[in-house]
């Protein structure tokens, strides 16, 4: 049957036939041998309607600003979604990089004293975003990672509710690839301020007029 609407026509049949089969091989084919990204998320969304798997979320607000920050935030669930559909998923609330922080803290070793050194940083850094995460909701960083490399798999903390719980089980995960890239572009941004000895950065003005006048 055909549903037209005004600013749109739906054709509704029973089942897929052989030729929409073949056509939805060939944007397959197209789409992997796209040679740009806007060609090819065009023949993405082309292929999602073929095939029924297509939605259309309406974001509704009371002002035009609350309306830009929901959108971010599906925008950012939705590229998150994408994400774990490509590499899966790994617990979250920072566990993950935890349970890989006790594993090489032991067994990644170097002979060479400064490459140690590199390695040292590498997986204290690991501990960072537990750490960030507790701090950012009021508790202790310190404490909470020490709890953290104590609990057992897949148990960590919750920094909504405040309690240590399976973080599998309330949903508390991460794309593997989100978590992987985050270590990646650390690592690449902390190499470059070390080889280059120097960073830009924005200093926050200071309010208050008598330090002002004090300064030169």
């Amino acid at each position: 049957k055909a549903l037209i609407k005004k600013d749109n026509t739906v054709l509704v049949g029973a089942q897929k036939t052989s030729a929409l089969k073949e056509r939805i091989k060939e944007i397959e084919i197209q789409c992997a041998n796209a040679d740009n990204e806007f060609e090819k998320n065009n023949l993405k969304e082309r292929l999602a309607k073929l095939s029924g798997g297509v939605a259309l979320i309406k974001v509704g607000a009371a002002t035009e600003t609350e309306l830009k920050e929901k959108k971010l935030r599906i925008e950012d669930a939705l590229n998150a979604t994408k994400a774990a559909i490509t590499e899966g998923i790994v617990v979250g609330g920072g566990k993950a990089l935890i349970e890989i922080y006790k594993e090489l803290n032991v067994n990644l070793t170097d002979s060479n004293p400064d490459i140690q050194k590199g390695i040292n940083v590498v997986i204290e850094s690991l501990l960072a975003p537990t750490y960030q995460i507790a701090e950012n909701a009021g508790f202790d960083g310190d404490h909470v990672i020490r709890k953290q490399l104590s609990e057992q798999e897949n148990f960590g903390f919750d920094a909504k509710e405040g309690i240590y719980t399976n973080l599998l089980k309330k949903g508390i995960i991460d794309p593997t690839k989100v978590a992987r890239q985050a270590v990646i572009n650390a690592a690449s941004i902390a190499s470059l301020i070390i080889t280059t000895e120097a960073a830009v950065v924005t200093i926050k003005e200071n309010n208050n007029k008598e330090n002002s006048m004090m300064m030169p």
